[in-house]
């Protein structure tokens, strides 16, 4: 341990990268997108220059201040403010912008508002910030940023109704053993004609699949059933709820010629389905984001 600990390399200012800064480009957003493409390095200095917070960094690091160790490795390459932590790793730490307040918007929009990313919520949001951005009080700006966006308010839950005990789901040995099975919708309907989802999950690996449709009758249940089972196989159980979709004569007639145990959950408690239930809510969420607005009402 010893000697590896005398020859371990620890991050410099020559050692951290800033190439990896210009990754952000890559995303593809309707917002006003923050990256070095769009903001020549020029002008990201000079928004540095004009920020009171940046300056102040400047200036400490001029005068060789002591910075505490708890706080970020701030350095200066190309007149651009940047900085890095060791505890990162000893390899090629990740250099990060320091975000000037002018920008702040800009990031925010891109890690949080962009289609791709999908107004993920504080713990995703935080993560992909920190990738390559640093500000002062970034916890409790992006905290409160996502607080007041507006899509998030509209998608947020409500008070919760009475429901039924949870009943208890066995475990399962292996893949596609055990399944569930529901429906979304209706929702805004798509270009196509479609404006329901029909949802298969596997208990054992979490795996799932969206089947998107005009309608969730039992003939169309029935269809999206024997697809999903063409290519994964017959489960030997699969859950849903009590809607006359899977519970149908046509239903009911299937699973008796694929050997099929069908098991519901009890009324009022669609969380003994939980698995697929949780997919449904992240489903929607998802979905309410990236629709166009000339679809919403």
């Amino acid at each position: 341990m010893a000697d590896y600990l005398s020859r371990a390399r620890y991050p410099n200012e020559d050692s951290v990268s800033i190439t990896d800064i210009h990754e952000v480009h890559a995303l593809n957003s309707n917002c006003t997108e923050f990256n070095l493409s769009s903001f020549p390095i020029e002008e990201l200095i000079a928004k540095q220059k004009s920020d009171s917070y940046c300056n102040n960094i400047k200036s400490k690091l001029e005068s060789n201040f002591q910075f505490s160790p708890m706080s970020p490795k701030f350095f200066i390459k190309n007149d651009l403010l940047l900085c890095y932590r060791e505890n990162t790793g000893r390899h090629n730490s990740k250099a990060k912008l320091v975000v000037p307040q002018s920008l702040l918007q800009n990031v925010l929009q891109l890690c949080h508002d962009n289609n791709s990313v999908a107004h993920s919520g504080l713990s995703r949001t935080l993560k992909r910030v920190k990738v390559n951005y640093f500000w002062h009080g970034l916890y409790h700006i992006v905290k409160k940023y996502i607080a007041s966006c507006h899509s998030c308010i509209q998608r947020r839950g409500f008070a919760k109704t009475s429901k039924a005990p949870v009943q208890r789901i066995p475990t399962t040995d292996f893949p596609f053993q055990k399944c569930a099975f529901d429906a979304v919708g209706p929702l805004v309907t798509s270009t196509f004609g479609n404006k329901f989802n029909i949802v298969i999950s596997d208990y054992f690996t979490r795996y799932a699949e969206a089947y998107p449709g005009p309608n969730i009758q039992s003939p169309t249940v029935a269809r999206v059933l024997l697809d999903f089972i063409s290519r994964h196989g017959i489960m030997e159980t699969l859950y849903s709820d009590r809607g006359s979709n899977f519970l149908s004569e046509v239903m009911m007639d299937v699973y008796q010629r694929l050997g099929i145990s069908k098991r519901h959950t009890l009324s009022f408690n669609p969380q003994g389905n939980g698995l697929v239930e949780r997919l449904n809510k992240t489903l929607i969420d998802t979905l309410s984001h990236l629709v166009s607005e000339t679809q919403v009402g």
